[in-house]
């Protein structure tokens, strides 16, 4: 089950990183919208991976190890934690490894 949380409004890079997420998907919202601020994305917010989040899976998807991620970005293991079932939940991932390879084959990450 899906569970959507209005967190205010999306920074601009939250909004670019929707709409590359949305054009992996083929999905071209502005079909059906003559302009973007008429776009309704709220239950599509759950997918969007905060920059943090990204980063963490992009050091995961090398090999780094999760002490070494904390470091990196400046982070604790709880926050590296908290930040890691974020993302399987967003993602419908069951532990790291399914998440990266999600996020590969969706082509957020190369």
């Amino acid at each position: 089950m899906q569970v959507f949380v209005d967190s205010g409004p999306l920074s601009q890079d939250e909004i670019d990183n929707l709409k590359s997420f949305l054009g992996v998907l083929g999905y071209n919202p502005l079909r059906r919208h003559k302009e973007e601020s008429e776009l309704n994305i709220e239950p599509l917010k759950s997918y969007l991976l905060t920059n943090r989040e990204l980063e963490i899976f992009q050091y995961l998807s090398k090999g780094k190890e999760k002490r070494e991620i904390c470091l990196k970005v400046a982070i604790s293991t709880t926050t590296f934690k908290r930040d890691i079932s974020e993302v399987l939940q967003k993602l419908q991932a069951t532990n790291r490894t399914h998440a990266v390879s999600e996020l590969f084959r969706l082509k957020i990450l190369e």
